[in-house]
């Protein structure tokens, strides 16, 4: 068993990256560098390694022990995640790769820290370390004084790409070997389980990805609850999942290898790169897209929540942050891939208010119970809730023996 926790992290002189360009991807990157430079000859300093430099041997070697990711996402590409890959983009490690960064993969930053075993404590400890560390860097090298570093919304918190991750955000997360209960209920009601439990299945490599012999599993609820509470969560559900396993006959299964992973195709790639939806990219509402979505059995919240009424209200509108945010951006990966259960991106931090009345809405639908005219009463920040001795459930020996990895981020 190992454990991860990471956080995602945007800096606030920074547009969000959907609404970004190679220029300010670049300048993220250049700002890092010099961060990284201020970690040496601590445990968190390391080697910064940019894609575009990078050598094969370094590559595969980041491949190998899955530091390096991938950015192909045909779903996240139409939102202009990975518009002008591979620039901009990077991975940060230490010698041991307990404390790792990822930059410009989604978010500005992925804040990670891992080692192998169950000891939470010490993984959330060099996390906090690490957080404060990275606060701290950028700071000093922009000058800000105790001015505001990583984004942040008066009423949800912490400020990120997609609606779904905003707020405390945090989410751990376990890879957990579950090849006869898969087969025998299929992922569908493997995923009814996991969220009757506050949690949600994901595919074998996490989201997006084929299931094969084991499940991502990880807590479903996001703002207004202590990160402790969440991990009791994901711990919760994975010792139950264990239960229901071992209640299943062996059979002969083998297990199958996990697909590779592949680099960007030359000229326009969906992957990667940002495709507008013909009618969004003329400014046109894309009326009968957005029809057929809504009488599908899963229907995208941007579908839901961008009614004709709304795109007639906003359609003209520009955010009033960096990125110049419009509603026609926001809505593209739904538009594009009406399977996304979202499918709505913001460009800034500015986009969330200034089109209030179609963010709003995707926020408390998405985030069940959560109400954005009352907003979040935790107390504290994020650093001070994340307490270990406050998780109050612990991995059975049962749960424990079928975990490949375990994550948590926020």
């Amino acid at each position: 068993i190992s454990t991860r926790i990471r956080i995602a992290r945007n800096l606030s002189m920074f547009p969000l990256n959907p609404g970004g360009t190679k220029e300010s991807r670049e300048q993220i990157a250049a700002l890092m560098e010099e961060v990284y430079t201020g970690l040496q000859g601590t445990e968190l300093g390391g080697e910064f390694f940019l894609h575009t430099k990078m050598s094969d041997d370094q590559r595969q070697a980041l491949i190998d022990g899955h530091q390096l990711f991938r950015g192909k996402d045909k779903m996240q590409a139409a939102s202009g995640y990975h518009a002008d890959w591979p620039h901009g983009r990077g991975v940060f490690h230490n010698p041991e790769k307990s404390f790792v960064n990822w930059v410009n993969e989604g978010d500005h930053l992925r804040i990670i820290s891992m080692q192998n075993g169950g000891d939470v404590e010490a993984v959330f400890a060099r996390l906090a370390a690490g957080a404060k560390a990275i606060e701290d860097g950028v700071r000093k090298a922009t000058k800000q004084g105790d001015g505001e570093v990583f984004m942040m919304h008066p009423k949800f918190g912490s400020v990120t790409c997609c609606p779904s991750n905003i707020g405390t955000g945090m989410r751990g997360s376990v890879h957990i070997l579950v090849p006869k209960l898969i087969k025998k209920i299929g992922f569908e009601a493997i995923d009814k389980l996991a969220r009757e439990r506050n949690c949600q299945a994901r595919g074998s490599s996490g989201e997006h990805s084929a299931v094969v012999d084991r499940i991502d599993i990880s807590n479903w609820r996001r703002i207004g609850f202590p990160e402790y509470e969440l991990v009791n969560d994901m711990i919760a559900c994975a010792n139950f999942l264990a239960e229901e396993e071992d209640k299943i006959a062996d059979d002969d299964s083998a297990p199958v290898e996990d697909a590779k992973l592949f680099g960007k195709k030359p000229g326009i790639d969906p992957d990667y790169d940002l495709i507008l939806d013909e009618q969004l990219a003329k400014n046109e509402y894309p009326a009968a897209k957005l029809e057929a979505s809504r009488a599908a059995e899963n229907t995208p919240l941007s579908a839901q929540f961008c009614t004709p009424e709304i795109w007639e209200k906003y359609k003209d509108q520009k955010s009033t942050g960096p990125a110049g945010w419009t509603l026609a951006r926001a809505i593209n990966t739904g538009v594009m891939y009406p399977s996304s259960f979202v499918g709505c991106h913001a460009g800034d931090r500015e986009s969330y208010d200034d089109f209030k009345e179609f963010f709003y809405p995707v926020i408390e639908a998405y985030h069940k119970g959560f109400s954005m005219e009352k907003g979040s009463s935790l107390k504290g920040t994020a650093a001070e809730r994340m307490d270990p001795s406050k998780i109050a459930t612990k991995l059975s020996a049962n749960a424990k023996s079928k975990i490949i990895s375990t994550r948590i981020r926020i």
